[in-house]
């Protein structure tokens, strides 16, 4: 890592300079060993300091690890500072300082200004220690360290160097709070759970797409021969979902969001936090979109559909990086885009922040074609977004 290096005020040791020139060169004039003695002093105190610290910097490295920690609101956590000293001599006096984004709190770290934390730190020659920041999540988003900042004094703090460096490889990901949501156990009657069933509407017996283990209740025409003779061990086919099995997540956020809107964004983020835990559960397949605008050709943000843990754990990724300041695309453009992938029937569950009348044409056209269509509401319920009032529980 390089640092940038930057100078501080050495009024005392220009000063010890300047004077211990002039006695030098007096004392060579006058043939005085006392004010020779005196110079000479001087001028130790005067280059000394600004050796010492140019030596030390260019042997002072950062170990600029990548390190990404996630926390659910709450949590607290610890990234993790390394520096190496490869020099000689040791680091006897130095402050770190560094600044971090307010969805997290620093702990245990003197907070200088704002969001700006600063630590002494004092390290041997040829050492090299990780020092450790506790952090606890405050609120939603990524919290990313920045402005990384190494002051050097030396021995006697008569001058000082700074080191800095900007880009670091230092995040947190807060997770969205959970909120219950009301309704879910009448949803999930429309769904195929993981268990195998003999029979299911739920699957494309034309479409094969893998194998795994035989059970007991899978229907005798459903073992993959072949497979089994391969592996030694009886293997049932594996059938293309048809329905029930796909949820589409959509976050549809205006170019402009008011106070209250915020709040319920947040909430309806939550809902949709648990709706994620609850996919996993039921190992059933979720999607997620938003109109917010990525690098490249697309319209909107997506997360592919997937279950389980993992793709759990993404989809609050997702979650906690849909941010306000995000630049949006047109509710028309996105759902266009969106619907474009929407070939077999799913449950649809839309955050709309945006107007009614550039969504309710897909809202319709979804309906027809036979997807399930739910607005997830700040209070912690799915309501239908074509009855009023209508909610899955009361």
């Amino acid at each position: 890592m390089t640092w940038s290096v930057f100078r501080g005020a050495s009024l005392w040791t220009d000063l010890f300079s300047a004077i211990g020139a002039v006695l030098v060169l007096f004392s060579l004039l006058s043939g005085s060993v006392l004010w020779f003695s005196a110079g000479a002093v001087l001028l130790v105190f005067g280059i000394y300091p600004r050796w010492y610290l140019t030596y030390l910097s260019s042997r002072l490295f950062f170990q600029n690890e990548t390190e990404k920690i996630y926390l659910s609101q709450g949590e607290q956590g610890r990234l993790h500072l390394i520096f190496a000293n490869r020099a000689k001599l040791p680091v006897v006096f130095a402050t770190v300082e560094f600044s971090m984004d307010d969805y997290v709190a620093v702990e245990e770290v003197r907070q200088w200004y704002g969001g700006v934390y600063q630590f002494e730190m004092a390290l041997g020659a040829g050492a090299t220690e990780a020092f450790a920041v506790p952090v606890k999540a405050v609120s939603r988003g990524l919290a990313k360290m920045k402005n990384l900042r190494v002051k050097l004094y030396d021995p006697l703090r008569l001058a000082s160097l700074t080191l800095s460096y900007d880009f670091l490889r230092k995040e947190v990901v807060v997770y969205p709070k959970r909120k219950a949501v009301a309704g879910l156990e009448e949803l999930f009657l429309q769904i195929e759970g993981a268990h195998p069933r003999q029979r299911s509407i739920f699957q494309d017996l034309t479409a094969p797409i893998g194998t795994r283990e035989y059970a007991p209740s899978d229907p005798f025409k459903h073992i993959h021969w072949k497979a089994s003779a391969r592996t030694g061990r009886l293997q049932t086919k594996l059938f293309e979902k048809t329905s029930g099995m796909t949820w589409s997540i959509i976050i549809l956020l205006d170019r402009e969001i008011t106070k209250q809107g915020r709040i319920d964004l947040e909430e309806e983020l939550a809902c949709a936090a648990t709706l994620c835990s609850e996919a996993a559960k039921r190992d059933i397949d979720v999607e997620w979109f938003a109109n917010t605008k990525p690098m490249g050709r697309s319209s909107v943000v997506r997360l592919d559909a997937g279950s389980g843990r993992a793709h759990s754990i993404k989809s609050l990724e997702f979650l906690a990086l849909i941010q306000f300041h995000h630049i949006k695309t047109r509710p028309a453009y996105a759902l266009a885009e969106i619907d474009r992938g929407f070939h077999r029937p799913r449950v649809i569950m839309v955050i709309n922040h945006t107007s009614m009348a550039e969504t309710e044409r897909f809202y319709r056209k979804w309906r027809r074609n036979g997807h399930a269509v739910y607005r997830i509401h700040p209070d912690g319920f799915l309501q239908s977004v074509w009855t009023e009032g209508d909610r899955l529980a009361k």
